[in-house]
């Protein structure tokens, strides 16, 4: 009697595996295509996706932004950038967990007054700029429903938008710059270095922040760019596999909620590509390995 080579055993056991595989994907695929189960499928499609990082907002632990700060925070981080401050949530995230120096947009004048607030409590440790960021410097017109608006926008396209047209029915020209015309300024070039963590969240204008942020990432080479996903970039027509050949050099993964890590992806890939709510680490290919 001869005995099985264990590599033979182990290609017997993979066999059996995907075909017992393939068979209950065959008998779910029966199930579920009945035309019964469409609530079923809409509440597993629900929750596959929120266990995924999709449809998690607003507070940074539920979200895995505050996971996503203390692996900036375990590499030292010095400087840090809030492009999209708001009313300072993250901002305060960076200040409770690393020791940085926080450089903070934001153009409206609510939530900056909130962001200088922030500042206030900590002297030295926040530069809070009442500006947008954009592509070029100059001035463009912000659309928003309050003046702590979290949705406000400076795209047409997102304007457009029905639920938002009839929210955000005010508008208000503001001063805008590029990222790489404000660090690379005569009197602030000498003054960066490096960045630890670049996070943008702007509503559909991410694919103009980072073309005015080209020289930014091409010199200051940031060790991570976090940036905020949604059904905005669905009307902008920016897909995440785009918005990600501006970071060449970076590795993708998506942020998991409640601190459960990152998920590494291929921003190629169609199922990476999905309008719904996420948050998105590039990091820095000689560091994520």
């Amino acid at each position: 009697m001869t005995a099985s080579s264990p590599d033979g055993g182990c290609r017997a056991c993979r066999a059996l595996r995907e075909g017992v595989r393939a068979l209950v994907i065959s008998l779910l695929d029966r199930i579920l295509a009945r035309p019964g189960m469409a609530k079923v499928n809409a509440a597993l499609m629900t929750v596959a996706l929120r266990g995924l990082g999709y449809n998690h907002c607003c507070e940074p632990k539920k979200t895995g932004e505050a996971k996503l700060v203390g692996l900036a925070a375990s590499g030292q981080a010095t400087f840090c950038i809030d492009i999209g401050a708001n009313n300072g949530a993250y901002t305060r995230e960076l200040l409770r967990q690393t020791n940085a120096h926080v450089l903070a947009f934001e153009p409206l004048p609510g939530a900056f007054r909130q962001l200088e607030s922030i500042a206030s409590e900590h002297p030295g440790r926040v530069t809070a700029v009442n500006c947008g960021v954009a592509d070029q410097s100059g001035e463009l017109q912000l659309r928003f429903d309050s003046d702590d608006s979290e949705l406000a926008t400076f795209s047409d396209k997102v304007a457009a938008i029905p639920y938002v047209a009839a929210a955000q029915t005010r508008t208000k020209n503001v001063p805008v710059v590029s990222l790489d015309d404000y660090l690379f300024a005569a009197d602030r070039v000498q003054q960066t270095t490096h960045i630890d963590l670049l996070k943008i969240d702007v509503e559909g204008f991410e694919y103009q922040v980072l073309q005015g942020a080209q020289r930014t990432i091409r010199e200051l080479r940031p060790r991570i760019v976090q940036i905020e996903y949604n059904w905005h970039q669905l009307f902008t027509g920016h897909s995440l596999y785009e918005l990600a050949q501006m970071l060449s050099d970076y590795d993708a993964f998506q942020l998991l909620p409640f601190g459960s890590g990152l998920r590494p992806i291929d921003v190629s890939a169609p199922q990476s590509n999905i309008y719904s709510y996420a948050n998105f680490a590039f990091i820095r290919r000689d560091l994520s390995a």
